[in-house]
């Protein structure tokens, strides 16, 4: 919002420095001469390209910021004693069946969480499918008795419904290559 309000705010000042300098041309000028700024519309199109190139010079300002946001967020991440990344393969195979896989960024407490932990320490998997889907097939006889899997429709990082577990339970039963594996077989 201020940002927007400073853009205005210089707007305005450049209409008073155009005016005056048209007003100073016109008082300066000679009446044979043609003044340069007396046409409404030239003076519309200078306003119109200095908003349009003001504009511009924000939108990248933003993006810039936005940019360094998320790039030290990132290293915050990985900065993390417990940060883990999946490897790109894992994900893209768990992706081909409509498998949505994420770790857990922030410590969590509660709920269908069973107590305590630390970020990076639970695995959450949402199904495209839902209930056609690979994790609702196998949610009675691997997700919940063999991973203790748990569902969670209110996990503040993202929205929607998920699958979660400890991933200490996939490290402890094959990893998530198996884990991709039984989903695969059960699409």
């Amino acid at each position: 919002m201020n940002s927007d309000l400073s853009v205005f705010k210089d707007f305005l000042q450049q209409i008073f420095i155009f005016l005056f300098i048209v007003w100073n041309d016109y008082e300066m000028a000679d009446h044979n001469r043609t003044i340069k700024y007396t046409s409404k519309e030239a003076l519309l199109k200078g306003v119109k390209a200095d908003l349009e190139a003001r504009a511009a010079e924000e939108k990248a300002r933003r993006e810039r910021l936005e940019e360094e946001r998320r790039k030290q967020e990132e290293a915050e991440l990985k900065a993390d004693p417990n940060f883990r990344e999946l490897p790109k393969e894992i994900l893209d195979r768990f992706l081909a069946i409509g498998i949505t896989v994420r770790l857990n960024t922030t410590p969590f407490r509660g709920r269908g969480m069973k107590g305590e932990g630390g970020s990076f320490q639970r695995v959450f998997l949402q199904d495209r499918n839902a209930k056609a889907g690979a994790l609702f097939r196998t949610k009675d006889t691997y997700l919940k008795p063999v991973l203790g899997a748990t569902f969670e429709s209110n996990w503040p990082e993202v929205h929607g419904a998920w699958w979660h577990m400890p991933i200490a339970k996939i490290d402890a039963n094959g990893g998530f290559e198996k884990l991709a594996s039984i989903f695969e077989r059960n699409v």
